[in-house]
């Protein structure tokens, strides 16, 4: 009765061990879709600086409350500031962000 229950023991120990060893397949992350169509849409808005860094401003677009970035020179801009705005925008967020075509200041600093 002994070696019955070693040989059992032994059995469901390399069973065990067997399936231990096999490893679940991977899947391979699918990959990123190539025929997008980066269509852009110009859009006419005015833009509201939001923070002004090292020459790279932020800024709201309306309308649609668009956040973009762009570079600008360093003449004295505050938050609040606002300005006419020419924005390249795509459907896709895999195209990039939006583009600034043209921008002016608006007000009677400008």
């Amino acid at each position: 009765m002994k070696r019955h229950q070693v040989l059992l023991l032994t059995t469901l120990i390399l069973l065990l061990a067997g399936c231990s060893l096999v490893q679940p397949e991977k899947k391979t992350p699918s990959e990123p879709e190539a025929d997008i169509d980066c269509e852009w849409t110009i859009m006419r808005g005015v833009a509201e600086l939001v923070s002004f860094e090292e020459n790279t401003a932020a800024m709201d677009f309306f309308p649609g409350e668009i956040r973009f970035h762009t570079e600008m020179d360093d003449r004295d801009w505050a938050p609040g500031d606002e300005f006419k705005v020419l924005l390249e925008t795509s459907d896709h967020p895999e195209c990039g962000e939006p583009r600034v075509r043209e921008l002016s200041p608006l007000g009677p600093d400008a």
